[in-house]
């Protein structure tokens, strides 16, 4: 019977069955702390195509477990795409993955009730945990802030409606 180790605890270029005795955690995944982060976003009118909507400010090292929505009916139109901006200066900086998470979400069909959009595009549930660079397909921490970030692929038509993400992750400090 083979004995198997878990990712922190095989050399990266072994195979699981190669123990490497040195290998520890890193201090923010084997002593970190599970986070809560809430964003309400309440426009009071329609919202326009293309209009860019920055979330929340994360470490390029961070990881990110679960992104939940929750929204009503936005009328007949309302579509958006979930992923990741740099932060920039003023949260203006360039994009990373516009579609990230989730690509033309779909918030004009109803209500949506804490809907986990984490792997609404490419990502699957492996993805979960990985470091937001590690999920954007980079070799090396680039130590950067990004913003998650929603940029709107259709406009919404209702002035009353209003978006509640919550989002779980890990930081890495």
């Amino acid at each position: 019977m083979a004995t198997n180790y878990f990712s922190d605890l095989y050399a990266g270029l072994a195979t699981p069955s190669t123990l490497d005795a040195q290998k520890r955690a890193s201090a923010g995944l084997g002593h970190g702390r599970l986070r809560y982060s809430v964003v309400r976003f309440d426009p009071d009118e329609a919202v326009t195509i293309d209009s860019n909507l920055r979330l929340k400010q994360f470490k390029s090292g961070d990881r990110i477990n679960s992104i939940l929505i929750s929204s009503p009916d936005s009328g007949t139109g309302g579509l958006l795409d979930v992923g990741i901006h740099k932060s920039g200066a003023n949260h203006d900086g360039a994009v990373v993955d516009f579609d990230l998470f989730a690509t033309d979400l779909d918030i004009k069909a109803g209500l949506l009730s804490q809907v986990d959009i984490f792997d609404e595009a490419a990502l699957d549930d492996h993805d979960r945990g990985k470091t937001l660079w590690e999920l954007n397909g980079d070799s090396s921490d680039p130590m950067e802030d990004w913003d998650l970030s929603c940029i709107f692929s259709e406009a919404t038509t209702d002035a009353a409606w209003e978006m509640t993400i919550e989002i779980f992750y890990n930081s890495g400090d």
